[in-house]
């Protein structure tokens, strides 16, 4: 059976460049080697594609890459014993978005959010005096073609739901992602009142999911659902806007993709079993927030991580009459359909035309302090937990390992 001795690396290249990317194999017989990109594309030596064989070193180059480029390869070993495959990401970003200097064009402000590899500080650009906000990804803690893969994806993205992306830069350590800048979290607009409307909670979720359906018409999940992530547009307006891409995949057809990472009490069961996600592992998150916020209390929510991980996986949510009793039916029907297994979940668009939102009546009005219980225990554990993650509100934790 052929075997890979060193496997391929994620590699980021400026366009223009060559990209090469080299593993080693070995194999009785020695096996024949195939490539191939995104999956589907076998590739065939060219002008813009050479093969190198070196002993047991393959390498495909990729002559003056363009952002077309950027992907999944595959390398594929085979001999009368087997098969066997190793695959690494190619990014290949527009040098004319990366420009020299951050503070040649912007003036740099306080903190006003931190992630598990990211903060973002609010900056004015010196020309015009707009405000933006500025995501610091680390390339210390995760891989530069992870960060340059969430900055791309999130340049190519426009729609009235998504945070709108404005600017990028790169440092040594660090690729920084300019976006608009919104002042308020959903929650956080939610809790300044006592009492919020049904209608506003299903204003929120109609237009979280018409923001999803915008990214999955275009195989985008975003796999990192939750409060903090849903943003407001501004301080006299009811708009939305979903944020933090750095977790988000582009699907791949016929290829098994996994998920790590998440935030306990909103990750899918798909996510904490470690099965392949899909555009299913999306839905769970919106069901979980429109229980939270119609209830003011959070479905899987245990004593510690682990406790709410272990929810999730055996399906441990309670539909108690009086949670719901005076909500529209409709509601509670909402949230039963998305809390379900993958496969059995909706999509978006069968989302959107649930009989929930066709509901014109605005509904019960709600009692913000289970809401705002909810966001103060949040608070509470980030300071628990201060010395690893400060000042963000829900941490990103690998799953596998509560």
């Amino acid at each position: 059976m052929p075997d890979f001795i060193k496997p391929l690396y994620d590699l980021d290249v400026i366009e223009g460049k060559e990209a090469v990317l080299k593993c080693k194999v070995a194999g009785l017989p020695y096996p024949t080697i195939v490539w191939f990109h995104n999956s589907d594309s076998l590739l065939a030596e060219s002008s813009h594609y050479t093969f190198v064989y070196d002993d047991n070193e393959c390498s495909l180059v990729v002559l003056n890459a363009c952002p077309e480029d950027s992907g999944v390869y595959t390398c594929t070993a085979r001999n009368l014993a087997g098969s066997v495959s190793c695959k690494a990401e190619l990014t290949v970003h527009e040098g004319k978005k990366i420009k020299k200097r951050l503070t040649d064009h912007y003036d740099i402000h306080k903190e006003i959010g931190r992630g598990a590899f990211s903060y973002v500080k609010r900056v004015t650009q010196k020309l015009g005096k707009m405000e933006y906000a500025a995501k610091f990804v680390s390339t210390r803690a995760k891989k530069k073609a992870s960060a340059l893969r969430e900055m791309n994806l999130l340049s190519r993205l426009d729609h009235e739901r998504i945070v709108y992306f404005h600017d990028a830069f790169e440092k040594k350590n660090a690729v920084i992602i300019i976006t608009e800048i919104c002042h308020e979290e959903l929650l956080d607009r939610f809790i300044r009142k006592s009492m919020i409307m049904e209608s506003d909670v299903r204003s929120c979720v109609r237009q979280l999911l018409e923001g999803m359906d915008y990214l999955h018409s275009r195989n985008i999940i975003h796999l990192d659902i939750k409060p903090d992530n849903i943003l407001m547009a501004d301080p006299h307006s009811d708009q939305i806007r979903i944020c933090d891409f750095g977790n988000a995949m582009v699907l791949t057809p016929d290829e098994a993709q996994y998920c790590n990472y998440g935030t306990p009490e909103f990750v899918a069961p798909e996510i904490v079993n470690q099965t392949p996600v899909s555009k299913a592992s999306d839905i769970w998150p919106v069901g979980v927030i429109a229980y939270l916020c119609l209830t003011g209390v959070s479905p899987f929510a245990g004593e510690n991580d682990r406790s709410s991980v272990l929810n999730i996986r055996n399906y441990n949510v309670a539909f108690e009459e009086r949670m719901f009793a005076e909500l529209c039916r409709e509601a509670k029907g909402f949230i039963i359909k998305l809390l379900v297994a993958d496969r059995l979940r909706p999509d978006t668009q069968e989302c959107l035309r649930h009989p929930w939102f066709k509901t014109l009546s605005k509904g019960k009005a709600i009692s913000t302090e289970g809401l705002k219980k909810f966001v103060s225990r949040r608070k509470w554990q980030v300071k628990q937990r201060s010395l690893i993650s400060y000042k963000s509100k829900m941490v990103m934790r690998s799953i596998p390992e509560l």
